[in-house]
């Protein structure tokens, strides 16, 4: 699905192979868990800005494995730039570079805590495609915020869901 007002639009879905990247590293925190029960579960959001000339752009993914007495939520990294622009986009002709840059970790970590509502699991942040001049770390933030909002919800969000969630957003 994708949601588009204009001057930021979205793109919600399950997985995309080509955002799988090699992890060289996680950062964890954990957060007071929800009650309840939840299954298993995987999501894949994009999310890209239009400020001016700038359109900062980002894909973020991942999943929630129910389990344990906590909410652990973990983003892994990626080096530094590698290789060739193999992640696609559903927002631009443009693919992205597959991963996520160490620098960006700490705001996708905010974002996911700021957002999900899960029972005990793990929450991992393992799908990921930037552009090396446009994604920032509030791009990356505010993905990460719609990535556990829908990771949360478990199911598929309604466009009109995603729209609100969108207008949300500074």
């Amino acid at each position: 699905m994708i949601v588009d007002l204009g001057s930021r639009a979205a793109s919600v879905g399950l997985d995309d192979a080509t955002a799988a990247f090699v992890s060289v590293g996680a950062v964890d925190i954990t957060i007071p868990a929800g009650s309840g029960q939840a299954d298993p579960r995987r999501a894949l959001v994009e999310l890209r800005q239009f400020h001016g000339g700038l359109a900062p752009h980002v894909v973020l993914g991942g999943l929630f494995e129910p389990g344990g007495s906590s909410l652990r939520l973990r983003v892994e990294h990626s080096a530094a730039e590698t290789g060739r622009r193999t992640c696609r986009s559903e927002l631009q002709r443009r693919k992205l570079l597959p991963g996520l840059l160490p620098e960006l970790v700490e705001s996708a970590l905010a974002g996911l805590s700021r957002s999900v509502s899960l029972p005990p699991g793990v929450v991992t942040v393992d799908r990921a495609g930037y552009d090396p001049v446009e994604t920032s770390p509030l791009i990356a933030e505010l993905a990460a915020e719609l990535l556990g909002r829908v990771l949360s919800l478990g199911e598929s969000p309604s466009e009109r869901q995603v729209a609100e969630w969108l207008n949300a957003f500074p």
